[in-house]
């Protein structure tokens, strides 16, 4: 089961074009290796917003 997911508030990267995506549309369409590097790039974008935040 593929399960849709909304993109980050402040699109960037893969997710610029994106309206609703999900997590086999995004493999499918820059691979593996390239998925993983941009999830890990929003995880360090969201902990850096959160850290200056609070």
């Amino acid at each position: 089961m593929v399960v849709p997911s909304l993109t980050p508030a402040a699109p960037h990267g893969i997710w610029q074009s994106a309206g609703e995506a999900s997590a086999l549309w995004a493999l499918a369409s820059v691979g593996p290796d390239a998925l993983a590097e941009e999830l890990r790039g929003t995880a360090d974008q969201v902990k850096e917003e959160a850290q200056a935040s609070g």
